[in-house]
């Protein structure tokens, strides 16, 4: 997966091509401030999978793979793709 640093530089980079692309994007890596403690980390989550319910997609980076995100979309029955096979293909109406 790599380090947080590594991982958040990948999701702002993405988060952005996404954007210009005409996506909605919602990126918790960038737009969550750093969790202090547990109930910070559980209103993350909660918030995380409030945009997962609403979400007709969800584009990962290369190595976050594990995270709990991907495997929740798939569980649930949300397409999980690669972030750069979404910007390679055009975007439908």
């Amino acid at each position: 997966m790599g380090t947080t640093s590594r991982r958040l530089a990948a999701a702002i980079g993405t988060f952005n091509a996404l954007w210009e692309a005409g996506y909605e994007v919602i990126c918790p890596s960038v737009t969550h401030p750093p969790t202090e403690d547990a109930d910070d980390l559980l209103t993350v989550v909660d918030e995380d999978m409030s945009c997962l319910a609403g979400a007709d997609i969800l584009a990962i980076t290369d190595g976050c793979e594990g995270l709990w995100e991907p495997v929740y979309a798939q569980a649930v029955g949300i397409p999980v793709v690669y972030a750069v096979e979404l910007l390679n293909q055009p975007m439908s109406a």
